[in-house]
């Protein structure tokens, strides 16, 4: 196996604010390509990001099987929208606040995407409080991270997939939602009896089995990644 750093540690001297998914990408692709120099297969395995990394690659054909661990496969708009809920209903907001702000939220990554002014809060009922997190909504959307990630969307590009997929969400994932992502994934990848596509009860976005799944879990679970997942994995890549 190749495990590097991400950009921003050890040696990196750029700036990772420039730096978007596309790139982090084409990380992995000099690692796979450096690979190919030793083995006959390359296989790309991928956590949350890494996981739409790994479905990209595979996609342009770069990689012989690819594991996507709680990876994004609808539109990153569409999963900050999702856990922008979760986190106001958590807070206890009023389900009409709720609605209010995922929609004004939702309104502004449809703008960004389409090159168009952004919404005014003003013109949604809200808070204050909603509406200043909104501004900072706004500012996140001007670094080319976040302004590439709300573009992100796999489901077009599953069709062009061919190598076998292995891809697993924990039940209690609060940042990648399990059916919405595992569902677009079956339904998009053309038919293969190698894939294994599977929600894993009670595991968290990290696979550490938990209580609630909310990311305020992490640091007290002791579990680093559940050994039944590690026991799929094996198993499903020693298969013929």
């Amino acid at each position: 196996t190749l495990r590097y750093d991400d950009r921003g540690f050890n040696g990196y001297d750029g700036n990772i604010n420039d730096c978007t998914t596309d790139d982090f990408k084409n990380d992995a692709l000099a690692g796979i390509n450096m690979l190919r120099d030793r083995f006959d297969k390359v296989g790309v395995i991928g956590h949350s990001e890494g996981g739409t990394i790994a479905l990209m690659l595979a996609a342009e054909k770069q990689a012989d099987f690819i594991i996507s661990l709680a990876g994004m496969a609808v539109s990153g708009a569409e999963t900050l929208v999702w856990q922008n809920r979760l986190a106001l209903v958590a807070a206890g907001l009023p389900e009409d606040a709720v609605d209010t702000y995922c929609r004004l939220i939702g309104d502004a990554f449809d703008a960004k995407n389409n090159g168009m002014p952004m919404p005014d809060a003003a013109r949604y009922d809200l808070p204050d409080a909603l509406k200043q997190n909104y501004l900072a909504v706004i500012a996140q959307l001007q670094m080319p991270y976040m302004s590439r990630f709300i573009s992100l969307d796999m489901r077009p590009l599953l069709g062009e997939i061919t190598c076998p997929v292995m891809a697993l969400n924990g039940v209690k994932d609060m940042q990648v939602e399990h059916e919405l992502n595992l569902g677009a994934i079956r339904k998009g990848l053309p038919a293969n009896e190698k894939h294994v596509i599977e929600s894993i009860d009670g595991l968290n976005h990290l696979f550490q089995h938990c209580t609630t799944g909310a990311t305020s879990e992490y640091r007290d679970i002791e579990e680093t990644f559940a050994p039944e997942v590690l026991e799929k994995i094996i198993d499903w890549l020693l298969r013929p």
